[in-house]
């Protein structure tokens, strides 16, 4: 963060007001391969006549008529700087509009920023403060683009009295309806503010004491609204309103040590640290209202009746604390040594296991500083290192480690109909920490005065107690799933960085970096007999669309990768009638659930990367290409919309798939 001038004790330095602005223009980069309505008019021609296409006569590009042709982003940005005796500022306001490629969405925001040093009692005394302030708008409704995509590009917008065509059949919405007689946006406030004073103990060289106090504030507002005209009559009329809290506080207190003396060096620091978070939030919705001048303003005053009325609330906290230390040590910036120790706790955790110990070491020998190195000189660096280190990872939500009650319903009882409550979720006392143990080894190295450089790393890790949901008995549990900590899981991968200065002049440079990165993870263990939990056979990895709801296209396996495709072995054969030839895996005779197999995986062979940087004098020109290799794509889209053989739909296909259809 830029913090304005130095503030030294007799600077007064000049004040320096900057602005800056920018005008973007954006668009649509790639077209999503379904057919044109000219294209899925000639359907029956391209396949053969295996399928045919519904023509209403219209030609809609149902995409393009969701979407802005050029949406405009401008920002502007005023600053201040400056400093006086002991202190130092920068002060910033800026204003962002960003209009959506989406026909109704939008974000605007300003946001300000202050950021100061201050120096107090004759050097004993730093003070740093920083705070931002933004508030926001965010038009985020940005219409059913997936419908766009796969509707028929025959079907006209609007009908001739210039109300809404709505298709029947498989499909029936109208997305431009959609975006034109539904709404919804999201108002937001939030400030962040951090003080940090740190005490030099002028009498002992290198000694300080520091305190830094942190507070983060965010407020959501979401609106939304359906006309009353809105074509799904049962969704007319219809508005909500949500309102999202979540604060965030942290202090910490830390002693920091940074000596040198003779060949040796060494920085230390020890603290304290305490955090903790808090989520508030309600939600109510009504229908119902006659008007679409009462959308969510008087939400009471829907539906007389309170049958479309939904309400839902929370609120959660919870704290993370932590002790921590951490010594650096180099001999003759030859022999390096790093040791940390950290003891942390979560409430989120189970009462027996709230606390975990995450202990870290490494150490590094600069091979190219040792004396039999000195009368060399194509090796400019040359350092090996090896690290092992502990860390653990916290639950990702609230409450996981309480038994949970949950309405179930209502009975009549005195009188009156009570809600009837039942347990939802178990109670897991020794709920605790994912802990990953990692090992790695490294050479860093430069050559040919620095003009060729790069790293070379390894690692090995291996992840226990990883978190899984287990079906377990009821008795003696209350409730038939219980999350607990019982798999296990490995990873290795080796990683290369090659930087290179191919031309080096007085008005040009020419920086490139290649890197590859070999990766592999193993699931090794997803039961634990010895506390009752068995792995049950998990798909995951779900999609939906077009007759493929609530399918899952991955399989959670022990001694296979995370990523692995599961399904049906297609043999490269195709039947007479159209349809593929599956592997029959069990060989008795038909083909069944038990024929599914790995079938692909997700995780690439390896990643890669190359960066370029031309400099000519004040001129910089980068260019930067990733990729990944070996790794399988299920082509979704391919899946749900390539024509099939016999059909006379009215979805619209995908293009790819249309020839080989034709030709097969």
């Amino acid at each position: 963060t830029k913090r304005g001038g130095n503030g030294g004790s007799n600077d007064c330095g000049k004040t320096t007001v900057e602005y800056s602005s920018y005008v973007s223009l954006a668009t649509s980069a790639t077209e999503t391969g379904m057919a044109t309505a000219a294209q899925y008019k000639q359907l029956e021609t391209l396949t053969n006549g295996k399928a045919k296409a519904v023509d209403q006569g219209y030609e809609t590009d149902w995409m393009a008529a969701l979407m802005r042709t050029a949406p405009i982003t401008h920002n502007h940005n005023l600053a201040i700087s400056g400093s006086a005796k002991d202190l130092s500022y920068r002060g910033s306001v800026s204003y962002k509009n960003s209009q959506g490629i989406a026909i109704n969405s939008s974000r605007e925001e300003i946001m300000a920023k202050l950021a100061a040093n201050q120096k107090a009692l004759d050097g004993w005394l730093d003070l740093q403060y920083d705070f931002l302030y933004m508030n926001y708008t965010n038009n985020y409704f940005c219409g059913d683009f997936e419908t766009a995509a796969t509707l028929n590009p025959t079907y006209p917008i609007y009908n001739a009295d210039g109300s809404y065509f709505i298709p029947s059949g498989t499909i029936t919405r109208n997305p431009v309806a959609d975006a034109n007689q539904k709404s919804s946006y999201r108002q937001g406030n939030f400030f962040r503010g951090s003080v940090k004073a740190s005490i030099n103990i002028k009498p002992v060289n290198g000694l300080k004491f520091n305190v830094f106090g942190a507070f983060e504030e965010g407020d959501n507002y979401d609106y939304w609204y359906n006309s009353v005209d809105y074509y799904l009559k049962d969704d007319a009329g219809m508005a909500g309103r949500k309102t999202e809290r979540n604060w965030n506080q942290l202090y910490e207190a830390t002693a920091d040590y940074v000596g040198q003396w003779d060949e040796h060096a060494l920085t230390a620091v020890a603290g304290f640290s305490y955090q903790k978070f808090m989520k508030d939030g309600s939600d109510i919705s009504n229908g119902g209202f006659p008007t679409d001048d009462a959308q969510y303003f008087i939400i009471q005053n829907g539906d007389a009746m309170k049958t479309k009325m939904n309400m839902s609330s929370y609120r959660n906290s919870n704290t993370l604390l932590s002790m921590f230390a951490r010594a650096n040590y180099n001999y003759d910036e030859k022999y390096l040594f790093s040791a940390s120790i950290r003891r942390e706790g979560s409430s989120r955790f189970g009462d027996n296991n709230k606390w975990g110990w995450f202990p870290a070491a490494s150490a590094g020998w600069r091979v190219s500083g040792e004396d039999f190195m000195k009368d060399q000189d194509w090796c400019n660096d040359l350092k090996v290192r090896f690290g092992f280190g502990i860390t653990g990872n916290n639950l990702g939500s609230d409450l996981k480690s309480k038994e949970l009650l949950s309405g179930r319903g209502q009975f009549w009882y005195n009188g009156g109909y009570v809600t009837a409550y039942g347990v939802s979720q178990n109670a897991n006392d020794d709920l605790s920490w994912e802990k990953k143990y990692e090992y790695n080894f490294g050479v860093d190295y430069a050559f040919l005065n620095n003009r060729l450089s790069g790293s070379l790393d390894a690692y090995y890790r291996h992840t226990k107690d990883l978190l899984w949901e287990y079906t377990v008995p009821t008795p003696p549990y209350q409730y038939n799933k219980l999350l607990a900590n019982a798999g296990q899981m490995s990873s290795m991968g080796l990683e290369l960085a090659v930087t290179g200065v191919p031309v080096k002049t007085r008005d040009w440079t020419w920086n490139s970096t290649f890197t590859i990165a070999f990766n592999n993870n193993q699931i090794t263990k997803l039961s634990d007999p010895s506390k009752g939990f068995y792995y049950e056979e998990t798909m995951t990895g779900g999609i939906g669309g077009n007759g493929l709801n609530n399918t899952n296209t991955q399989k959670l396996v022990e001694g296979e990768s995370v990523g692995s495709f599961y399904g049906y072995h297609w043999t490269g054969q195709i039947y007479s009638n159209g349809t593929l030839v599956y592997e029959d895996v069990d060989g008795n005779g038909s083909i069944t659930p038990a024929d599914q197999t790995v079938i692909g995986n997700a995780q690439p062979l390896f990643t890669y990367g190359w960066n370029n940087t031309v400099r000519w004098k004040n001129l910089d020109l980068t260019v930067f290409l990733r990729g990944v290799y070996g790794n399988d794509v299920l082509n979704c889209t391919r899946w749900m919309y390539a024509p099939k053989a016999g059909d006379n739909g009215v979805s619209n296909v995908y293009m790819e798939q249309v020839s080989a259809l034709g030709d097969g």
